[in-house]
């Protein structure tokens, strides 16, 4: 038999990590979030080309800089397939990706939605930011993500 002040001490612990976890204090953040970060902060331009409706999916709840952001046509089969080219600061860049983060990995209070579609965004974009190890020479093309799957990746 559990003797009454070890069960209320038995009890507090348990709300207490239900609390925390729940609030983001213990969240399911990729390793290395603040590097992602420190690398993102560095670029000039990402380019992001998705369809509008994923923009607007994964941006709706983000800031107002990301919001407001236009997409522009990205040629060929891209404006064929209906996708838009988003062009991202770096300053934009670390903001994006710690709202996907936030919402795809965040605690139960930050993944209200669809969390998967922000895990997916920011798992295409990860492995991009990565690669990038200092600057890129004038004739180098801006590091870019398509995320459409019917489209063969090079």
């Amino acid at each position: 038999m559990i003797r009454p002040p070890l069960a209320a001490s038995a009890a507090a612990l348990m709300l207490t990590a239900v609390l925390t976890t729940g609030c983001g204090a213990l969240t399911l953040s990729p390793e290395e979030h603040s590097d992602l970060l420190t690398t993102a902060t560095g670029v000039s331009t990402f380019e992001l080309v998705v369809t509008p409706d994923l923009w607007d999916k994964t941006t709706s709840t983000a800031r107002d800089e990301l919001q407001e952001l236009e997409g522009s046509d990205p040629g060929g089969d891209l404006s064929d397939r209906g996708l838009k080219l988003y062009t991202l600061s770096g300053a934009q860049l670390v903001t994006y990706l710690d709202h996907l983060r936030r919402k795809g990995h965040g605690g139960w209070l930050e993944r209200s939605g669809t969390p998967e579609v922000h895990q997916r965004v920011y798992d295409e974009i990860t492995p991009v930011v990565e690669q990038i190890d200092g600057p890129r020479s004038e004739e180098e093309p801006a590091p870019r993500v398509v995320l459409d799957d019917t489209i063969t990746q090079p």
